[in-house]
């Protein structure tokens, strides 16, 4: 089941979402979060390695630690640790925007990342050298 919805998403859903996010042109784009939802997790991670790789636009999400997408998502994305389910909500989506924030508005330092609950992204950040933030917030969900 959950082989056939990534198929189906990579060959039909994700150019689709692809297309949208180009055409907007986005600073970030946040994925989830997925909490501990394994398929909507590994659509979340399959949508961030999309728009970094093809795209080169950062991406946020949120994942509970035992979601299968996070072992994609974290090597990819900014991603905050949540709950397992959605009565988390009130919690990732401040965590989540705040990091949204931090990378648009670039060069800030995250620091210790692990401490804050966020898993690690793709290069050294150790700063964020983003371009300037002058393009909307594009939420992917």
């Amino acid at each position: 089941m959950v082989t056939t919805t990534l198929t189906k998403i990579k060959k039909k859903a994700l150019p689709y979402i692809l297309n949208i996010i180009k055409e907007k042109d986005p600073d970030i784009v946040v994925t989830g979060p997925a909490f501990n939802a394994g398929r909507y997790g590994m659509a979340c991670a399959e949508i961030a390695k999309a728009v970094v790789e093809e795209l080169d636009i950062p991406v946020v999400s949120g994942m509970y630690i035992e979601n299968p997408g996070l072992d994609v998502c974290k090597s990819i994305a900014l991603v905050a640790e949540t709950s397992d389910s959605a009565a988390g909500m009130r919690k990732a989506l401040p965590v989540m925007a705040n990091l949204a924030k931090k990378i648009v508005k670039g060069g800030e330092e995250l620091g210790s990342l692990e401490k804050k609950g966020i898993y690690h992204k793709v290069k050294d950040l150790q700063y964020l050298q983003i371009k300037e933030a002058q393009k909307e917030l594009l939420i992917c969900y």
